[in-house]
């Protein structure tokens, strides 16, 4: 084998809820070589037991073995209210508000639900959306009391709002448009307000009014007043933490770097465990599949696993977070965690983290590859950096960067321009030779210099004093520039 380098007005209260491959560092050897009942925390905890809710079909949906157990309860959902069966529908939801059901995500199943009977779950034609809203107003018609019927209703004016002006950048959007999109929000913002004279509150209510915040375009004070509220009333309802970071996106009312920001200095407040699972819910929302995930990448990738960890010994194992993690870390370049958490996943890709299956099984293959020499590398990186803690591994390291800066400054007198700083890993034998050698930077003067290694190698000579042990790893930091001016 050989050395190489990688070239590779409701002040008082605490939007449509939006969703949005090799490594950095590859590792070459030298030598030839119904519903399920909430579930409890931690492991050992009692199973799942499917119950029936009133009259409504059971549903033995979990998302611990189905990644798409969400679509199936938002379609049931669906179905309810297309066969006006309201009954069940209230005492579906109000079963699972009052006893906080969560999936295995540990997201609430009462906000899918919601999800199911806000819009039509199909592509919609206007005569859909009618139909939709008229089942809607015929709830609130015959329910009066219900809180579930005027939340629904004002979540779907909302959908209904953004179906009328579009997705697309504010200068596509006709005048019409733009009125109906401003008409449907306020009718939504007004429902809101009169199901706060109801008896029953319900978290989603929180949630419904981000979404009227989103349309109504509601500046960053207000929006953090309306959140507080929210985390107040249900600081488990992870959703309102993901929303108020979408909101405070730049495409939104946000400033560059206040998503990450806002991410951090909750998790801060909430502290422990429980601010991690908070942070890895905001990080769920600045992923996607699209490859472009510039507020994604400036999330702390141990703190967002951390999340992930704790959220499933809270929870259990949810094939919606694996598969949303994995999806992180592919953006994070680190194949070793996405390929071992890609083999927990086999076949159960989820189609709201990768959109496509051809994507995830396009990721799951390069991760199958990259991982066990994302694996090899991290164990060399923590190898070479234990020993350069040792008062030996720091002399010897100062004995080697000097005999290799002869190596940099010729390959930088051969022509190569590029002289960007590099890290490299050199493994030496207890005869002093070269027996390995990488560095995680694509630069020319790495290569060059790990060429060179290569050919000492090769003929066995000592290019080193021996070594404090033997196969001793070193890091070793390189900058071209100082090195070129030394050598005149």
């Amino acid at each position: 084998m050989k050395f190489s380098v990688d070239r590779s007005e409701f002040d008082w209260i605490p939007a449509p809820v939006s969703r949005t491959s090799a490594s950095g560092i590859v590792f070459f050897v030298l030598l030839g070589t119904a519903l399920g009942a909430n579930v409890q925390s931690g492991a050992g905890s009692p199973p799942k037991t499917p119950f029936q809710t009133c009259n409504a079909v059971q549903l033995d949906v979990d998302d611990s073995t189905d990644a798409n157990a969400v679509e199936v309860l938002k379609a049931a959902a669906a179905d309810l209210l297309q066969n006006e069966k309201f009954d069940e529908l209230d005492c579906l939801a109000d079963a699972l508000r009052s006893n906080k059901t969560k999936f295995a995500s540990g997201a609430w199943r009462l906000h899918s639900i919601y999800s199911g009977v806000d819009h039509p779950l199909r592509h919609a034609t206007e005569e859909d959306w009618k139909e939709d809203l008229a089942h809607l107003q015929h709830w609130t018609e015959i329910k009066p009391l219900s809180i579930t019927a005027r939340i629904a209703l004002a979540r779907a004016y909302v959908s209904y709002a953004w179906a009328a002006r579009g997705h697309g950048y504010s200068d596509t959007v006709s005048g019409s448009g733009w009125r109906l999109f401003e008409e449907r929000a306020e009718k939504g913002y007004q429902i809101l307000n009169e199901a706060t004279k109801l008896k029953n509150k319900c978290p989603e209510w929180y949630v419904a009014m981000q979404q009227v915040e989103q349309a109504q375009g509601w500046d960053v004070p207000r929006s953090t007043a309306l959140f507080e509220q929210a985390i107040a009333f249900e600081p488990t309802y992870y959703l309102y933490y993901r929303v108020h970071a979408d909101q405070l996106l730049t495409k939104w009312e946000g400033q560059e770097g206040d998503t990450e920001n806002f991410a951090t200095a909750i998790a801060d407040r909430i502290g422990g465990k429980e601010g991690d699972i908070v942070y890895f819910e905001i990080a769920i929302e600045l992923v996607c599949s699209c490859g472009d995930n510039p507020e994604f990448d400036h999330m702390s990738w141990p703190r967002v696993q951390r999340g992930f960890a704790n959220l499933e010994k809270e929870y259990g194992p949810s094939l919606v977070n694996m598969n949303e993690l994995a999806l992180m870390a592919v953006n994070k370049r680190n194949y070793e965690v996405a390929d071992a958490i890609f083999k927990r996943i086999g076949d159960n890709w989820e189609k709201e983290a990768w959109s496509e299956k051809q994507y995830f099984d396009g990721n799951k293959a390069t991760a199958a590859q990259m991982g066990p020499m994302d694996a090899q590398s991290r164990v060399t990186r923590e190898t070479a950096d234990a020993n350069m803690k040792t008062p030996a591994g720091s002399e010897y390291r100062t004995i080697v960067e000097q005999r290799l800066a002869d190596y940099v400054r010729n390959c930088v007198q051969e022509g190569n321009t590029d002289r960007q700083k590099f890290e490299m890993f050199v493994q030496v034998g207890k005869q002093g030779v070269v027996d390995n050698a990488w560095s995680p930077q694509p630069t020319n003067a790495a290569f060059c210099v790990i060429q060179s290694l290569a050919k000492t190698h090769f003929k066995e000579e000592a290019v080193f004093p021996p070594p404090p042990g033997a196969a001793y790893w070193l890091r070793l930091d390189m900058d071209p520039t100082i090195l070129a001016v030394a050598a005149k």
